[in-house]
């Protein structure tokens, strides 16, 4: 377990995340998942969230990444945050932007992030009142 609030309360930039996917790609070597513990931080930005974590979805795909990276004890804030940067991973994949592999960011979603069920415009993706996403809106 990765516990993030040794390294600090507020976790911004993207060095820092850097830092820290390097911990988690380290740990991922020898262990099956890795679970990151976010108890005692309290901000955490968008730099941050998208070097460490999107990078690293990016990078090992989303199956992987759902089965193998746990989030535990994030605040609203910083969960929010979490779910910004991967989902702006995720539309990256898709240049275009037309369709999105809906599959995907469900799993990823729901899985790793659990949404609360609301109406949510997150990244230009529709939420329905399942918390799934449906639609990508063209950027622009």
């Amino acid at each position: 377990m990765i516990k993030l609030g040794n390294i600090g309360a507020c976790l911004t930039g993207r060095a820092l995340g850097r830092r820290v996917r390097d911990l988690v790609l380290e740990e991922l070597k020898s262990s099956a998942r890795v679970a990151l513990d976010f108890a005692g931080v309290e901000v955490v930005s968008h730099c941050f969230c998208d070097e460490a974590f999107g990078k690293l979805l990016q990078g090992m795909g989303s199956e992987e990444f759902r089965r193998r990276i746990k989030f535990f004890n994030c605040s609203p804030e910083v969960k929010s945050a979490i779910k910004f940067a991967l989902g702006a991973r995720l539309a990256e994949e898709d240049e275009s932007c037309t369709e999105l592999n809906t599959m995907d960011l469900k799993e990823v979603f729901l899985h790793v992030l659990h949404s609360s069920g609301q109406n949510k415009l997150l990244v230009g993706v529709e939420w329905r009142d399942m918390g799934y996403p449906v639609i990508a809106k063209k950027p622009g």
